[in-house]
């Protein structure tokens, strides 16, 4: 796992000079009705067109799927839900988590669910992080080099 965060901070570090512009729906597709209706509600006008997708490509790399936490800007963390091209805006569907504690030793961060899911802009992603389940409420994360608090 050591090998694969130092991959991913030096893929970062060579990379982070690009022009950063967008992130693209892996695989997309029809929109099912439950997704449409969850749209339909938290949209700011009815959408014309909407593909969805389980996978995200990231840029300038990586990529995330549903079930996979995510930092966010901001200082903020996510569980991936979906993904959702609305009229031409990329979105994902996600679970909130509140920061419990920070270790800048370790750089381990632990976060607490938050009840219900929120949509937000894709762009705000910034990378995947690797994980570990603490309890039903709460998950354990080890925060990139470029990100650290």
């Amino acid at each position: 796992m050591l090998s694969e965060m130092i991959c991913h901070d030096l893929h970062l570090m060579k990379t982070s000079v690009r022009k950063h512009v967008g992130h693209k729906l892996v695989s997309p597709r029809a929109a099912t009705k439950k997704v449409m209706a969850f749209i339909n509600q938290n949209w700011h006008e009815e959408p014309r067109s909407v593909m969805f997708s389980s996978a995200l490509t990231l840029l300038p790399g990586g990529s995330c799927s549903r079930g996979d936490i995510v930092l966010c800007e901001h200082r903020t963390a996510g569980e991936v839900w979906l993904h959702a091209e609305v009229d031409g805006v990329t979105v994902t569907l996600l679970l909130p988590l509140d920061n419990v504690s920070y270790d800048d030793t370790t750089f381990k961060a632990v976060w607490r669910k938050r009840a219900d899911p929120v949509l937000v802009q894709s762009k705000c992603i910034l990378c995947p992080l690797p994980f570990s389940v603490v309890s039903s409420d709460l998950i354990a994360t080890l925060l990139p080099l470029l990100h650290r608090f």
